[in-house]
């Protein structure tokens, strides 16, 4: 029988209403994307967003699309192993939540929350490089309808863009790490030695035996769906 790797089960809801949290910012960090899985990057990108905008909450919200045998609760599980295992630490006081955009683009997800949520102020989209062009869209005459009556509340939005080389050699991206992933499983299992190549693509603050709890958790919640594609059951998340 497989041996089955999985992440602990952690209660959002019991961790984000702890008396242990300081009073709520009415900033928030929203960091939409497809997160198919989340990787050392996105750690990277999001804990310099908290550095600069401290006692923030911040919404990760992720793609309900399955991509290469990534399913949406992969970017729910992660995100929260990366948070509550390492980022909290680092930030006690910044609260986090992880949301499924649902049939939305993740980026209009984000701007529709703020808008319904009137606790929020001021919110600010996390965007990497290749997704710039989204900053734009807000001054579209669609977005400009939404976003001019917040405004006159006193209420703004703006995107938060850094880059990263994309051609560097070592570049970390979402595509590579599915493929070293993938490249782990033989047959009916996960291969501990070559999942153990993957190490680079997961941030380096997860301690060795974090990192293997986390990438076995994935490479064999992939091999799960890629049987359950094979036999017609891998049903749609949306």
């Amino acid at each position: 029988m497989r041996k089955k790797i999985k992440l602990a089960i952690l209660a959002l809801f019991t961790v984000l209403t702890s008396s242990s949290y300081a009073e709520s910012s009415d900033r928030v960090l929203f960091f939409p994307g497809s997160f198919s899985p989340p990787h050392r990057a996105h750690f990277e990108l999001l804990k310099t967003a908290l550095r600069t905008y401290p006692r923030s909450e911040v919404v990760v919200i992720f793609n309900n699309q399955i991509r290469d045998q990534i399913d949406p609760e992969i970017a729910r599980e992660i995100w929260s192993h990366y948070y509550f295992r390492v980022l909290s630490e680092e930030f006690p006081n910044s609260q986090f939540l992880v949301e499924s955009a649902h049939d939305q683009d993740p980026h209009f997800a984000a701007i529709w929350k703020f808008k319904k949520d009137s606790r929020y102020k001021n919110a600010i989209i996390i965007a990497g490089e290749d997704r710039k062009e989204y900053s734009r869209k807000l001054d579209e005459p669609k977005w400009r309808s939404v976003l001019a009556p917040l405004e006159k509340e006193g209420r703004f939005i703006s995107y938060w863009v850094t880059q990263r080389d994309q051609e560097a050699p070592d570049a970390i991206s979402a595509t590579r790490l599915r493929e070293c992933l993938r490249g782990s499983i033989r047959g009916n299992e996960v291969d501990q030695g070559l999942l153990r190549e993957c190490r680079r693509f997961f941030p380096t603050e997860l301690s060795d035996s974090l990192f293997l709890e986390a990438a076995s958790w994935v490479a064999n919640r992939m091999m799960m769906n890629m049987s359950a594609k094979e036999s017609g059951a891998l049903r749609d998340f949306r």
